[in-house]
């Protein structure tokens, strides 16, 4: 997985995300969207209810990686949580927890969140994508929305620095 992140290109241009939402958060989508394309990136807005169909096409189109936005729905709305692959045996996407590691430091402060981690799941999307996949769990919607352009900004500087050359390349 990071020898074929690293054999791509190391900027956003020419590159794809696949940003996918199952509800609620469709203006925020398309300002990451918007934002990706002002870099040279491109983004494929997923948007139906079925995290699965979000998979299925990101896989289709075979894009660089997929970034899933959510609102938390464990009661914690001031909470901000990513999420990565990390199999039930304990295999992992080292590029899928270095995007996570990324995002959540980068959304945190923006949305003035509770940082509540990185966690490595098993869930659907990040399981039957074929490509480093996030999904990040913001807080309260209408904070959120508040902050969409910055939020925006902040999720396109994490793709950035996620695909900028690290030190050991």
């Amino acid at each position: 997985e990071r020898e074929r992140h690293r054999r791509r290109p190391q900027t956003l241009d020419g590159r794809t995300v696949a940003v996918g939402e199952t509800g609620g958060l469709d203006a925020v989508a398309r300002a990451v969207a918007a934002a990706l394309l002002a870099c040279g990136g491109r983004a494929v807005l997923l948007q139906h209810p079925d995290p699965r169909a979000h998979a299925a096409e990101a896989n289709a189109l075979e894009v660089d990686c997929y970034l899933g936005l959510a609102l938390r729905d464990d009661g914690s709305a001031s909470g901000c949580s990513t999420s990565y692959y990390r199999s039930p045996d304990g295999w992992e996407s080292p590029e899928g927890l270095r995007l996570a590691e990324l995002v959540q430091s980068a959304v945190v402060p923006v949305l003035g969140a509770t940082d509540a981690g990185v966690r490595g799941m098993a869930v659907p999307v990040l399981r039957e994508t074929r490509m480093p996949a996030v999904v990040t769990s913001l807080g309260a919607a209408t904070v959120v929305v508040e902050r969409s352009a910055d939020l925006a900004a902040a999720l396109t500087d994490a793709l950035r620095r996620w695909v900028a050359p690290t030190i050991d390349a």
